[in-house]
């Protein structure tokens, strides 16, 4: 168990971590597009937050961009994420598997429920019109067949 402090999420930088054991839980939160979410540990007390961050390169997935599903039962070690400043740290899950440490595999099953433009494994060319690199989106002109 981890001693807490002040700012929520934070603990003091001499906290204790038992970073071999693993514990189970299940996922509360996952932003696919920021790479993180939140594990709630089935054992109470396990952190003072009642959740563990979780980043997507602590995920063991061979999945493109590995991620977690709301309500996913996961297993997980613990780690500690000393700040710059040294004086608080950070208790993140690290090691995050299914149950029984098999890796976590959801591309497969998130493609399958992507509707596909035009006939699935078709290739289309064009000309970028416009691209907002702050933003992240733009337009293409597709070339015609």
């Amino acid at each position: 168990k981890v001693a807490g402090a002040a700012k929520p999420g934070f603990h003091d930088s001499g906290v204790e971590v038992d970073e071999v054991e693993r514990y189970s839980g299940e996922c509360v939160h996952f932003d696919k597009r920021r790479g993180f979410g939140f594990i709630q540990p089935d054992v109470e007390g396990l952190v003072p937050d009642g959740k563990v961050m979780v980043h997507w390169a602590e995920i063991t997935s061979s999945d493109k961009w590995p991620c977690l599903q709301k309500g996913s039962a996961v297993e997980f070690n613990l780690k500690k994420v000393v700040v710059k400043s040294g004086s608080a740290a950070i208790i993140r899950a690290a090691g995050v598997t299914l149950p029984g440490g098999e890796a976590i595999a959801l591309d497969g099953e998130l493609e399958e429920k992507r509707e596909p433009v035009g006939n699935r494994g078709d290739r289309y060319s064009g000309t970028i019109k416009f691209y907002d690199t702050k933003k992240g989106f733009g337009y293409v002109s597709l070339d015609t067949p």
